[in-house]
């Protein structure tokens, strides 16, 4: 919509750079992402990154989310231990 998003300021590009070669890692997860648009869009900005991004909600919620082939989608509920450790 033009509006500045969050891909905008941060920066994600020395992130990127950090973990390339290590594709067990996981790049990114989005916790309480809803429908996923956030995960989408910084995928569609590193396309050549291998590691995973995570989009991580309830599971009622992730059922309405956006299929994209590179985002993993996790049922999670953020007042539960996070399941990803050590991993990131």
């Amino acid at each position: 919509m033009g509006m500045p998003v969050w891909l905008d300021i941060y920066p994600y590009q020395n992130q990127v750079q950090a973990i390339k070669g290590d594709v067990e890692r996981i790049f990114f997860v989005d916790v309480g992402g809803r429908l996923g648009h956030q995960s989408i869009a910084l995928r569609r900005k590193v396309l050549d990154l291998k590691n995973k991004i995570l989009l991580q909600d309830q599971q009622m919620v992730l059922q309405f989310a956006i299929e994209h082939h590179e985002v993993e989608k996790m049922a999670y509920d953020f007042f539960t231990e996070q399941p990803i450790k050590g991993k990131i």
